[in-house]
C-alpha cells in the first residue's frame, strides 16, 4: 500500500510494527485474565494507546475489547456518549452479540448518526446527569451479561476530576466493583492526578487496580527494531546515526516514531547522520509557529521558566539560587507560580527519578530541542 510505514505515529497497525513492550504486555494480560483491572500511567505520547491496542490484539477474539478516550469530555453525559459510541463502533450490529447490545442501546433512546465516509456510528444522549448515570450503569450491566470476558479501556481517565458532578470516582467505583465479567484499564497521562485517584488511601479507587508505570523502551531494543525495519526496506544503515537519533528524541516513543517515519518516507535510502538531522530540521521548522503561539498565550515569567527548564532538560531544584541566577529568573515565589501554571496547562510535568528525587521537565521533547537550538 502506498504510504505504508513500519513507523506509524498514530494508531496501531499490528504486532509487526510494534516495538517491544513484551514485559508490560505479558503482565497486563496476566492481570486481566485473572480478573484484575489495571491503572496504566505515563507521560503523553509514550505509547499507552498503542500498548492497549496491542494487548487487545493479544487477547484476541475470546474477549470483547472496548476502547474510549474521555479527554474531551466535560461531564457524565459526554462520558456516556463516548462509552456508547465506542461500544457500537466495536460490535457489529448483525452479529449475535451485536444484535442484543444494539437493541439495548436503541431502547434507551440515543441519537445515532453514521459517518458518511467511515460508516461508523456516533451516539449522543440529551439527558440530565442522574439519567446519564443510570444509562452508564445499565450499559455496564449488559456487558457483564455477555458470554465472553469484557475489557473496557478508558484513556485519559484523570479527566473525571474535571466533571462538575460531585464524587464521580466514588460513584464509578461503586458500579465497577459489582462487575465480575468486566475488567478495566484506566489509563492517564497526568501522573500526579492518577496517583492521587488510585494510590491515596482516602480515594474510592485506592488499591482497586494493579498500577503500571509505562517508561521508555530500552534503547538497545529500539535501536535493533529501527535497524531491522530500515534494512528490510533495503536501506543502508549506520548504527551510530541510530544512536544519535535516539539521543536527540530522548527515546520518547512518539518522537522516535515521527522522526523515523519522516526519514523513511524521504527516500534517502541511507540512514546516516545527515539524513536524520535533515528531517529533524524540517520538523522543527514546521512546528516553530506552534511554539510562538504558545509564547503568546503565556506570561513572560511563565515563558522564561519554560525556557530555563528546557535548556536544562530536567530541573530538580527550580527555586535554587544558582538556577535562578543562571537563567535570570526574578524570584523563587515567581518560579513556583509559573510552574503551577505550566503544569496546569500540561506544558510541564513533574516526576521522580530512580532515587525518588522530584524533577520538572517539558512534556514536548521537540520543544526542548527547539529552545536548545534557538538559545
Amino acid at each position: 500500500m502506498k504510504g505504508e510505514t513500519p513507523f506509524p505515529t498514530t494508531g496501531y497497525t499490528g504486532p509487526e510494527n510494534f516495538c517491544d513492550r513484551r514485559e508490560e504486555t505479558a503482565k497486563i494480560k496476566r492481570f486481566l485474565e485473572g480478573g484484575q483491572s489495571i491503572t496504566l500511567v505515563s507521560v503523553r505520547r509514550m505509547g499507552k494507546t498503542a500498548l492497549i491496542k496491542h494487548v487487545e490484539h493479544v487477547l484476541g477474539n475470546n474477549w470483547l475489547s472496548v476502547y474510549l478516550d474521555i479527554y474531551k469530555t466535560e461531564n457524565f453525559a459526554e462520558f456516556l456518549n463516548e462509552l456508547a459510541t465506542a461500544i457500537l463502533q466495536t460490535i457489529e450490529e448483525n452479529s449475535s452479540m451485536g444484535r442484543k447490545i444494539w437493541n439495548f442501546m436503541k431502547s434507551i433512546k440515543p441519537s445515532i448518526q453514521f459517518n458518511d465516509l467511515s460508516g461508523l456510528p456516533s451516539v449522543s444522549f440529551d439527558v440530565q446527569p442522574e439519567v446519564a448515570k443510570q444509562n452508564i450503569k445499565a450499559i455496564f450491566e449488559v456487558l457483564e451479561a455477555q458470554k465472553v470476558p469484557v475489557l473496557i479501556s478508558i484513556d485519559e481517565f484523570q479527566q473525571i476530576t474535571q466533571y462538575p458532578e460531585n464524587n464521580v470516582d466514588a460513584w464509578l467505583r461503586g458500579v465497577v466493583q459489582q462487575l465480575k465479567n468486566v475488567v478495566f484499564i484506566f489509563s492517564g497521562s497526568q501522573h500526579h492526578i492518577m496517583t492521587e485517584l488510585f494510590n491515596h488511601p482516602n480515594r474510592p479507587f485506592f488499591s482497586s487496580t494493579s498500577f503500571i508505570r509505562l517508561g521508555k523502551i530500552d534503547k538497545e531494543i529500539y535501536k535493533e527494531f529501527i535497524k531491522e525495519k530500515f534494512e528490510n526496506a533495503k536501506w543502508k544503515v549506520n548504527e551510530v546515526a541510530i544512536d544519535e537519533l535516539l539521543e536527540w528524541t530522548d527515546v520518547h516513543t512518539y518522537y522516535v516514531q515521527l522522526l523515523c517515519n519522516r526519514i523513511y518516507h524521504a527516500g534517502h535510502k541511507k540512514l546516516i547522520s545527515l539524513s536524520w538531522k535533515l528531517e529533524a530540521m524540517r520538523i522543527m521548522e514546521e512546528i516553530e509557529h506552534t511554539y510562538f503561539n504558545i509564547r503568546n498565550l503565556l506570561t513572560k515569567a511563565q515563558w522564561d521558566v519554560l525556557a530555563a527548564i528546557a535548556k536544562e532538560e530536567k530541573v530538580f531544584s527550580p527555586t535554587a539560587g544558582d538556577f535562578l541566577k543562571k537563567h535570570d529568573l526574578k524570584s523563587s515565589a515567581g518560579v513556583l507560580r509559573a510552574l503551577d501554571a505550566l503544569i496546569e496547562k500540561e506544558i510541564v510535568y513533574f516526576d521522580y527519578d530512580e532515587l525518588g528525587d522530584k524533577y520538572y521537565r517539558l512534556v514536548d521533547t521537540l520543544m526542548i530541542r527547539w529552545f536548545q537550538n534557538t538559545s
